[in-house]
C-alpha cells in the first residue's frame, strides 16, 4: 500500500470499525446482563465479540480476531435470518471485517524497515538478526536471503 492516503483511509476503516464493534458489543452484553435469565448467550456473544475485536485491534493478532468476528456475525446473521429478520448490519460488519482481515493491516511494519539495511550496507558488515532482505532491490549480498545488517568498523 504505496499510497499515503489510501493507507490513513484504510487505517480509520479497521479503527472505526474495531470500536464501533467493541461499542455494540459492550451494549450487547449491559443488555444481556440486565436480563441474565434470557440472554445468557447474548452475554457469552457479547464478551467473545469484544475479545476478538480487540484482537483485531493490535496489528500483531487483526488476522485471529478478524476472523472470529467473522465467524460470530455470520453464525448471529443466520440466527435472525431463520427468524425470518434480514440481518443487514450483521452482514454488513461481517464484509468489512472480512475486507480488512483478508488485506490485513496498513500499519507499516518493522521488517521493512530492517531489510532496507542491506541495501545501504557495505561488503564488511555481518548478519546479526532475522528479517527480510531486498536482494530485488540490487543488494550487494543477493545470495543472503535474511537477516539484519551490523557494520564491522
Amino acid at each position: 500500500m504505496a499510497d499515503p492516503a489510501l493507507r490513513r483511509s484504510f487505517i480509520a476503516l479497521h479503527m472505526t470499525l474495531g470500536v464501533v464493534i467493541i461499542v455494540e458489543s459492550a451494549r450487547t452484553l449491559i443488555h444481556a446482563f440486565g436480563a441474565l435469565a434470557e440472554h445468557h448467550h447474548e452475554a457469552l456473544l457479547g464478551s467473545v465479540e469484544i475479545v476478538a475485536a480487540v484482537l483485531f485491534l493490535w496489528p500483531r493478532t487483526l488476522r485471529i480476531g478478524g476472523w472470529v468476528l467473522v465467524a460470530i456475525f455470520l453464525l448471529t446473521a443466520s440466527v435472525h435470518a431463520v427468524r425470518g429478520e434480514f440481518p443487514a448490519p450483521l452482514l454488513v460488519y461481517a464484509a468489512a471485517v472480512f475486507f480488512v482481515t483478508v488485506h490485513g493491516g496498513a500499519w507499516p511494519r518493522r521488517d521493512t524497515e530492517a531489510g532496507a539495511l542491506y541495501v545501504a550496507s557495505s561488503p564488511n558488515c555481518v548478519q546479526i538478526e532475522a528479517g527480510d532482505s531486498p536482494c530485488c532491490l540490487g543488494s550487494s549480498r543477493p545470495r543472503v536471503s535474511q537477516g539484519v545488517a551490523r557494520r564491522l568498523d
